[in-house]
């Protein structure tokens, strides 16, 4: 699975020196390490360039209201658009990457789950409030963690084999030509079409195994 992935974050909350609180530090140290690492930036638009140049996954931006958005959200259920769309952590990813992608976006929700959680345990409410509405009951196939080795192995041996048997057929030409059985055979009346399907009919036999 992805592990420390580079991403640049951008607080807008602590450029400003905090104004209404120091929340998004602590969702900050809500994210694994081990699965996010982050470069903090006061530029925004530097740390935009940078995604776009292939040095970081994305960007982390925290609104400079950040703490006070949290607070009018959870304690006063301001629903307000301004309030909703200070109260989030805004991503801005590279999704060229699939895997990269839903690793970061994965990390991402569950920290802001747990982040959720503690400060409505500061303020003496029920923490499962912020649980989502969903629940993973044991897999019928496959597990809850899967690894992508299990996605990727499959494409890697049909890969290894394809290339094994262009790489066979290869060999065995060159030996017949070093050892002048191609020359016999070509004497002895066989065509080229004949050569090319007994190569074809035994390579098929040997990916089929």
């Amino acid at each position: 699975n992805a592990e420390h992935i580079p991403m640049a974050l951008y607080n807008s909350e602590a450029i400003n020196g905090f104004p209404t609180g120091n929340l998004s530090l602590q969702i900050i140290n809500k994210i694994n390490p081990d699965q996010i690492h982050l470069t903090s930036f006061d530029d925004f638009d530097k740390a935009i360039d940078l995604v776009k140049q292939g040095k970081y996954w994305g960007v982390a931006a925290i609104p400079y209201n950040f703490t006070q958005a949290i607070k009018n959200k959870l304690l006063a259920f301001q629903t307000d658009p301004a309030t909703l769309n200070a109260s989030s952590l805004h991503l801005y990813l590279d999704m060229t990457n699939q895997q990269v992608s839903l690793t970061m976006q994965n990390a991402m929700v569950n920290s802001t789950e747990l982040f959720l959680k503690e400060v409505l345990s500061s303020y003496k409410i029920d923490p499962s409030i912020a649980d989502p509405p969903v629940i993973l009951e044991t897999p019928l196939y496959g597990s809850l963690v899967p690894r992508f080795l299990n996605f990727a192995a499959p494409g890697m041996m049909i890969s290894i084999i394809f290339f094994l048997a262009i790489g066979l057929t290869a060999l065995i030409f060159v030996v017949e030509k070093k050892e002048g059985l191609l020359e016999r055979s070509w004497i002895a009346g066989v065509t080229t079409i004949e050569v090319m399907f007994a190569h074809i009919i035994v390579k098929f036999f040997i990916q089929a195994i």
